[in-house]
Order: structure tokens, then C-alpha cells, then sequence
């Protein structure tokens, strides 16, 4: 059992290393936009875990003590592996959620019909670049995400339509977008200048998207005078899956 348990705590060694490595890569690359404090937290702690799990291991194993009453003398060796086995899983769970797929919940309306408040979804954000009609999580600052579909990317064609109210009909690249539920997307006089700003021309410029919610009537979105069009790097990541209710996102 000893030596099987320091072969393991080599492993896991190995592991950490290799998790390490791989953090200090991703980090150095920015393959996300995320920054997760919480996870990066959470993988530090496993780390010391791990690595004082490798440590006692090694040493109970070394010292080959041959204590035959009470609790942690009959089962530290099973101990250990679970408690290596557990700071392993979360190094490895902390690492997808930092850099590759993180769960999250829709808090708002603004999705609806394709998502409602309370629905779980999972974000991929590993070298996330956005695409036209995705459903996407933009950071608006460090505690506020929304959650929306991009409409018109850089370099499309925006015009307004005056519909004779102060509000306008948006045109992208010669169609009126529409919402899942055939709603007009509208924008005000206030919104309409906000866009302007990021357009040379009639063009959207470089790095820059328009990002609507399904529900048209009521959602903040690029239409808002305070958002307007969205930078790339505020672009965090995809919706790719809903767990619950599961089902896909279209």
C-alpha cells in the first residue's frame, strides 16, 4: 500500500506540474477574456493541496511508521489518495472554468423567447472570436454581463429609417433584423448617435459589433445610448448549451 501510494503521489506531482504549466500558457497567451478570480482562488488552493497531500505521502511512506492503533495509522494511506485524487479534480475543473467552459444562469428577460430568467447555460470562452448570429456574453464592466445576439459585425452597412416618432428602424447590410417573435429592432435618436460614433460612413468599424436581445421590446442592448456598439474584447464568450432546461441555442 506504501509503495503504491507513493507512486501515486509521483503522479499526481507530475499532474500538478503539467496543470501549473498549462495555467501560466493560457495566461500568458490570453486564450480568454474571462478573469475569475473565484476559480483562480480555487486552483491555488487545490494546488497547496495537492502538494501537501504529495508531501505527507511521500514522508508516512519513507518513514514506514508501524503504528497499529488508532484511526489515521490504519487509514492515512487511503486518506492521502482520496485527498490527492480530490485536489487533482479540482485543479483540473478550476482550469476548464478559467480558460475553456464555464456554467452560468441567464438572469434577465432580454434573451426570451430562446432563453428566460433561471436558465443555465454553459459559455465557452477558449479563443473565443464572435460570429454573426451568436449568442454571446458581453462584459459591460467588472460586475455586470449581458447575455445577447450579435447582429452586425465590422464592416456591415448600418442605416436608419426615420419612422416619423424620433425613433428609427435599423437596416443592416440592405434587411430589417427581426426578433425571433417578428419584432422590428428600434432605436432611438440618443441610441442612433451612439452608433454613428463607431461607424465611418455607413460602415461599422473595425472591432466593433451590434448586439441585440431576441426580446426587442425589452432588452439594453447596442440600441442603449450608455452601450452602443460593442468592442471585440468586451465579447467574453459563447452560449453554446443550455443545461437546464437542456437543449441547444440557436
Amino acid at each position: 500500500m506504501e509503495d503504491m501510494t507513493v507512486k501515486k503521489a509521483y503522479k499526481t506531482l507530475i499532474i500538478t506540474v503539467i496543470f501549473m504549466m498549462l495555467t501560466i500558457i493560457f495566461y500568458a497567451f490570453h486564450v480568454s477574456k474571462l478573469s475569475l478570480s473565484w476559480a483562480m482562488s480555487g486552483f491555488v488552493i487545490s494546488v497547496l493541496g495537492s502538494i501537501i497531500s504529495i508531501v505527507v505521502s511521500i514522508r508516512e511512506s519513507s518513514h514506514k511508521r508501524e503504528i497499529s492503533d488508532g484511526f489515521w495509522a490504519k487509514q492515512r494511506f487511503e486518506i492521502l489518495d482520496w485527498l490527492t485524487f480530490l485536489s487533482v479534480s479540482l485543479m483540473g475543473i478550476f482550469l476548464v472554468f478559467m480558460f475553456i467552459v464555464l456554467p452560468s444562469v441567464v438572469r434577465f428577460s432580454s434573451m426570451e423567447p430562446t432563453l428566460y430568467p433561471g436558465d443555465r447555460v454553459v459559455v465557452y470562452h477558449f479563443m473565443y472570436e464572435p460570429e454573426l448570429n451568436d449568442v454571446v456574453i458581453v462584459k459591460i464592466d467588472e460586475e455586470t454581463y449581458y447575455i445577447k445576439r450579435v447582429h452586425a459585425m465590422p464592416g456591415d452597412i448600418i442605416r436608419f429609417y426615420d419612422m416619423g416618432d424620433g425613433n428609427y428602424r435599423i437596416q443592416i447590410n440592405g434587411e430589417f433584423p427581426k426578433s425571433p417573435e417578428d419584432q422590428y429592432y428600434i432605436i432611438d435618436i440618443l441610441g442612433k448617435e451612439a452608433v454613428l460614433e463607431k461607424m465611418d460612413g455607413e460602415e461599422l468599424i473595425a472591432d466593433y459589433y451590434l448586439v441585440f436581445g431576441d426580446n426587442a421590446n425589452n432588452s439594453i442592448d447596442s440600441r442603449s445610448k450608455d452601450i452602443g456598439p460593442i468592442h471585440i474584447d468586451q465579447i467574453v464568450g459563447k452560449a453554446i448549451l443550455r443545461l437546464w432546461p437542456f437543449g441547444g441555442i440557436k
